[in-house]
């Protein structure tokens, strides 16, 4: 059997990858934490409770291609490895998320060896230009059938990161409404220490399992997050606090499906500044309960549902004995994401190079410059002292500034 490393950096990366590793060997398998300067407070013990029995293994950003080829296959849910242009170890890529697909469905997915997408909709979205399996969302396993909302139950609140959420201006309208929220933040807010929520809401811890939480909740109230897809995918009415906006620092990272409207119309209520949300959570029961829609939804989105762990080890374990894609497309876009990714990282490194010369430059100049003002400061003095009447006057100059300055 291959041995088999993934890729972690955040605890919302362990409930996927626990559920794919449970159906492989725990002795082929390592859990390799890596550590960055934002830390998401990813813990040895927390890999150990989600996966038990498997190795743990850590490394850092700066040295994450030392362990390309110590594993015959690397598994990743971002760019990060593979953008480092490993050529040793086979790399799968997980996708994690429905949204942002500009980002999730990008070209970077053409360095990896396979992409295990989470339904028929992705996967054919990326098919033209690398290699991709749908194999499901693992997030959902033992989860088919999730029972109906309970009323009485709280509403969930699932933020995205960055400006594409308006998380303080829906946390002030969650705050005038007389009922109890939970909010789950995205592990990069929750690392960042936000501010204190208002007080009918309570904060989830940011490793627990999205999917628990949403089958806690009555409803979910979301907004460019691929927490969205999933709430609906587990039958709770859903309803979304912002339209994508053009001006929003992150809006590069939205497909072109999603910068006008959010696929999610038709299955989702918006809850604009001015509607009641009793009345946005109507509409989101009546779209959460036609006839069909559940299925339909479920049919496009993800594959296997309820049991994508055991698709996902098998496509794994199977991607070490096959040969990269050869397809034309796929080398196409392959040699020239590859070689893009080199000429930055030439010129980048160019770009330092001259930011130090730059640096040194100006230090020297700053040398130069005090030195000089130095030597007049002394010349300027001995020419007071050598002439008494130039002393005078200087001094009656200095006098009048002070006293224009105490008017």
């Amino acid at each position: 059997m291959p041995t088999i490393a993934f890729l972690t950096t955040a605890p919302y990366q362990l409930h996927h990858y626990a559920a794919i590793s449970r159906h492989l060997d725990p002795n082929d398998v390592t859990y390799v934490i890596e550590r960055r300067e934002a830390d998401f407070a990813l813990g040895v013990s927390e890999v150990e409770a989600l996966a038990p029995g498997v190795h743990i293994a850590e490394t850092t950003y700066g040295s994450l291609l030392e362990i390309d080829g110590r594993y015959d296959i690397i598994v990743c849910q971002t760019p990060v490895f593979p953008n480092r242009l490993p050529t040793k170890s086979v790399v799968v890529a997980q996708q994690y998320s429905l949204a942002k697909t500009a980002y999730q469905l990008g070209i970077w997915r053409s360095l990896c060896s396979l992409n295990l997408m989470y339904g028929p909709h992705s996967a054919d979205r990326v098919g033209g230009f690398c290699a991709a399996t749908a194999v499901g969302n693992p997030l959902f396993d033992g989860r088919s059938q999730l029972a109906d909302a309970d009323v009485d139950a709280p509403g969930l609140y699932l933020p995205t990161h960055g400006s594409l959420s308006p998380m303080s201006e829906t946390l002030s309208r969650l705050a005038e409404i007389d009922a109890k929220f939970v909010v789950k933040l995205h592990h990069v807010t929750a690392a960042e220490r936000p501010g204190p929520l208002p007080s009918n809401c309570v904060f989830a811890s940011s490793a627990r399992n999205p999917i628990d939480l949403i089958a806690d909740s009555s409803f979910v109230i979301s907004d460019s997050s691929g927490a969205a897809y999933d709430a609906f995918a587990a039958r709770r009415p859903l309803i979304l606090a912002s339209k994508p906006d053009p001006n929003a620092e992150d809006f590069h990272r939205l497909g072109p499906d999603e910068r006008t409207h959010s696929p999610l119309d038709g299955c989702a209520a918006d809850w604009v500044p001015g509607r009641p949300l009793a009345d946005a959570l109507s509409e989101a029961i009546e779209l959460a309960t036609q006839p069909g829609a559940h299925e339909q939804f479920v049919d496009r989105y993800y594959s296997n549902f309820g049991h994508a762990g055991s698709s996902a080890a098998e496509a794994i374990v199977g991607a070490a004995s096959s040969a990269r894609s050869t397809s034309f497309s796929h080398s196409i876009v392959y040699e020239h994401v590859a070689s893009s990714l080199i000429d930055f990282r030439a010129l980048d490194a160019n770009n330092q190079r001259l930011r130090e010369a730059n640096k040194k430059l100006r230090s020297r100049r700053q040398h130069s410059t005090h030195a000089v003002t130095n030597r007049l400061a002394t010349r300027a003095r001995v020419v007071l002292e050598r002439t008494p009447r130039l002393q005078s006057s200087v001094a009656a100059v200095r006098r009048f500034i002070r006293s224009h300055r105490e008017r």
